[in-house]
């Protein structure tokens, strides 16, 4: 079927200046030339899906020209590590609740602090998700031992923001020092294997190394704080036994 570009960004459900930049990015083949025209068929609609499909798995774009312009033979091995590579790691788990549990359970602005700190997501008029089963169990233990919902919520948020800045830098050391030099050399997949080991220990390494950071984060403060608050506290001195009997 001949389309023009237009007829083909509807028919993919993308604007034609997208399909555009995947032609210069060289995801997308040229069209047929037809005087000025650009003429497009079936092929660049299955081109296109299967580069969607891609996205939606969560492939970068540089990693699915490369399966693009692999061999049918080689192609399958780069989308397994990329898999290994790009998939989720430590997922805690999500589950469905009814918005009338949640407000009985912390109360009728719980919804709003949860939803602040990217705890809950809402579906429809009666039901939410919890994103985050394990984190929400901390908040709800956090919330019976006396602390306010906002502001754990707040602290929450804050820890988060935190975390994200320090991941950011780790993966950014990752990637100048391990995956931009793959990526320069043409990712060979000779080296898929090594590389996607590689990433999924130092992933693994960083988790750990984030939680351990954590930790001695709480112990310091912990500790700083212990020790304003006890010389804040005034310890009486006990009166001499002796005072009593010379006066």
């Amino acid at each position: 079927m001949d389309m023009t570009i237009d007829e083909l960004a509807r028919r993919v459900d993308m604007t034609a200046r997208n399909i555009r930049e995947w032609q210069t990015n060289g995801l997308v083949p040229p069209p047929q030339r037809r005087g000025r025209i650009g003429i497009y068929g079936d092929d660049h609609i299955s081109h296109i899906e299967r580069i969607k499909s891609l996205r939606a798995q969560g492939f970068p774009l540089d990693i699915i020209r490369q399966i693009l312009d692999q061999s049918g033979e080689s192609a399958p091995e780069i989308r397994r590590m990329a898999s290994e590579v790009l998939g989720p790691a430590n997922l805690t788990g999500s589950m469905e609740m009814k918005r009338v549990d949640l407000a009985e359970q912390f109360g009728a602005d719980a919804e709003h602090h949860l939803a602040s700190c990217g705890l809950i997501d809402v579906v429809d008029d009666e039901l939410l998700v919890i994103t985050d089963t394990r984190t929400f169990d901390y908040v709800d233990q956090l919330v019976a031992a006396g602390l306010p919902l906002d502001k754990v919520a707040r602290s929450l948020t804050h820890m988060t923001d935190h975390q994200v800045a320090s991941m950011q830098e780790f993966v950014d050391l990752y990637r100048h020092e391990i995956w931009e030099p793959f990526l320069r050399a043409g990712l060979p997949i000779d080296e898929w294997p090594a590389i996607a080991e590689k990433t999924l220990q130092l992933r693994s390494l960083g988790i750990g190394l984030g939680m351990q950071a954590f930790r001695r984060a709480i112990d310091k403060v912990a500790g700083k704080v212990a020790t304003e608050e006890a010389a804040k506290i005034e310890v009486p001195t006990p009166a001499r036994k002796n005072a009593s009997k010379r006066s």
